[in-house]
Formats: C-alpha cells, sequence, structure tokens
C-alpha cells in the first residue's frame, strides 16, 4: 500500500490564561468554517450535492453526495493559514474512527491558504487505511504508568 500521513495522538491538557492565545479558538474556528465552505463550493462545482454539518459534528464537517450515482463522500476539512508543512494536521479519535467506519466514502481535505483569495486544497481518500504509523507527542509522558505498575490485562 502507498505511505500515506501519521496519525497524531495528543493528551496534554493546559489551561491557557494568555489573553492573545484565548482568542486563536475563536479565529480557528472562523478559519475552518471558511475552508469548509471552500470545500462545499468545491464538491457543488463538481456536481455534487454538499452541505455544511453543524458545528463540531462528530466525525467529519461536509456531507456531500453525488445526484447521479448516490454516491455518499464524508468530509473532514482542515484547514492551515500558510503552507501545508512536517508539523501537519490532525485527527481526533472521532475523526479516525469515522474514517475507519467509512473506509472508501470518507475523506480529508486540507485546505492551505484557507484565509486567502486563492486557497489550495489537498484531498485524501479512505485515510485510516493510507496511514502507516502512528506518532506519539511528549504529552503521552503524562499517561505514563508508573515503574512499579502492574501490567493490564489484555482480555
Amino acid at each position: 500500500p502507498p505511505l500515506g500521513p501519521a496519525v497524531v495522538g495528543e493528551a496534554s491538557v493546559q489551561r491557557e490564561t494568555d489573553p492573545a492565545r484565548l482568542e486563536r479558538p475563536r479565529r480557528d474556528r472562523e478559519l475552518g468554517d471558511k475552508a469548509e465552505q471552500h470545500v462545499v463550493r468545491l464538491e457543488q462545482e463538481a456536481g455534487r450535492d454538499a452541505s455544511q454539518m453543524s458545528v463540531n459534528y462528530p466525525g467529519y464537517d461536509v456531507k456531500s453526495t453525488d445526484p447521479d450515482t448516490g454516491e455518499v463522500r464524508f468530509i473532514e476539512v482542515k484547514a492551515t493559514r500558510g503552507a501545508w508543512g512536517e508539523r501537519g494536521v490532525e485527527l481526533s479519535a472521532t475523526q479516525y474512527n469515522k474514517a475507519r467506519e467509512r473506509r472508501l466514502a470518507y475523506w480529508l481535505y486540507v485546505v492551505e491558504f484557507a484565509d486567502s483569495d486563492d486557497p489550495k486544497d489537498t484531498r485524501i481518500q479512505n485515510t485510516a487505511e493510507k496511514a502507516t504509523k502512528y506518532v506519539f507527542d511528549g504529552g503521552w509522558k503524562a499517561l505514563a504508568a508508573p515503574d512499579d505498575s502492574v501490567n493490564e490485562s489484555a482480555d
């Protein structure tokens, strides 16, 4: 199988107090919304019936149906302000599980330069099957078992 992107798991949760950083979620939602609207337009221009799901809809952002074949795409949209770089984009556990469940019907659209007048999109079908490795960042240290712990049962 072809090589694909890594699936990244994060485990750290931090309380943010910096006012400039507290503003970030709103800006990120606005950027994501703009990217989702871009994807809906792309799908409609391709002759598909596409609609943006409600905010925080579990597993995907856009549902798109081909009126001739009935083929449905469940599309997770990731937006970047600049070029899609080494840091990558992340799927939540819910999004990854939806990708595993929907397989060929699940798509990841990464919209680069999403806040510009000329966004660039990359479309990847069946992301769960194409992931070739799972990367655990340093936040996972918080979940480590103590050295003297008993192993969890595998049954």
